[in-house]
């Protein structure tokens, strides 16, 4: 199996010249390397394993904070090693390959988004405000109504952003584009919004064509 060579050549390259060895055990109960491990990550199903060769630092945090990997051992040191890892294969061949097991996946990524957003407008206008906002909101108090709770939501973001007209705003994930439509009114900058949904792509162009 490609991803559990990956893992292998991976941890022979972590654990090289260290007096404390960290090892993987895969979904399967198979465990490598085959010596003594003094820490070890378990993945508990084949997603988190994805996800980790996905993005090495975001995919491993995300997997365990849901619960989809075990450590047993130092998790600091499993990080600290990790991270070290991950910045030192940005110019090698293996980074290629951990690249291209990702890349095998964004088609079906991109079935999985538009199969959760091509569901149609009307449906997500049942829950969400007037902007079409897909995102927490912020309610300073519980009288606020959640578009007012979405718009004060945005307004923290372009403060934090310190948004002017010289700037150039990419949303990636923009949903049916509230912040780029937003921002570009109130800052008069340029903004780009990135989505796999044809229907959120479609609802945005309709919407900036109303605008001009």
């Amino acid at each position: 199996m490609l991803k559990e060579k990956v893992l292998e050549i991976l941890l022979s390259k972590i654990n090289k010249d260290q007096k404390e060895k960290i090892g993987v055990k895969f979904p399967n109960g198979k465990i490598l390397p085959q010596e003594h491990i003094d820490h070890l990550i378990e993945f508990k199903n084949w997603k988190a394993l994805d996800r980790t060769l996905k993005d090495l630092e975001m995919g491993f945090g995300e997997s365990y904070m849901n619960g989809d990997i075990d450590i047993k051992g130092d998790l600091e040191k499993i990080l600290i090693r990790g991270i070290t890892l991950a910045n030192e294969l940005q110019n090698e061949k293996l980074f290629k390959v951990i690249n291209f097991l990702s890349l095998s996946n964004k088609e079906k990524d991109e079935e999985n988004v538009r199969y959760h957003y091509d569901l149609g407008n009307e449906f997500y206008k049942l829950f969400l405000d007037k902007s079409m906002t897909y995102s927490c909101a912020f309610f300073e108090n519980p009288q606020m109504s959640l578009e007012e709770a979405q718009e004060l939501k945005r307004k923290i973001i372009f403060e934090k952003l310190q948004l002017n007209k010289e700037d150039t705003l990419l949303d990636v994930g923009c949903g049916w584009g509230s912040i780029i439509i937003e921002s570009a009114e109130i800052y008069n900058i340029k903004t780009v919004g990135i989505t796999l949904s044809k229907n959120q792509y479609e609802y945005i162009k309709n919407l900036i064509k109303k605008k001009i």
